[in-house]
């Protein structure tokens, strides 16, 4: 199990989003198939160099945090992923990717 932790805003304002992905997320999200995987949707897009289950983990966190941010009415500030021990308590989750149950549960922490 891995946490990730990437930086972005929304209306100007800092976030910092989270999520953890597992051997279990990436083989539920890998069972979505073509059109609903976030692994293989990362791995389409030009210059992006997983294409490895050794990359599975971060091919998944990069495609659940570009999800997120499209769809959330935020911009990413910082392209770069950062590996973190644990995940903040308290901060609202949102679940998607793959079917259910989801792959992904994603955390938002407005930054103060």
């Amino acid at each position: 199990m891995t946490h990730w932790m990437t930086n972005a805003t929304r209306d100007g304002k800092p976030m910092r989003l989270y999520l953890t992905t597992s051997e279990r997320s990436v083989a539920a999200d890998l069972a979505a198939g073509r059109g609903g995987s976030l692994i293989l949707e990362t791995r389409r897009h030009p210059g992006h160099s997983g294409k490895s289950p050794d990359t599975d983990e971060i091919d998944l966190a990069v495609g659940a945090f570009s999800y997120h941010i499209s769809r959330r009415g935020l911009k990413q500030t910082d392209l770069r992923l950062s590996k973190v021990e644990n995940i903040p308590d308290g901060l609202e989750p949102y679940d998607f990717g793959g079917n259910p149950p989801y792959a992904i549960r994603l955390y938002e922490e407005p930054v103060v």
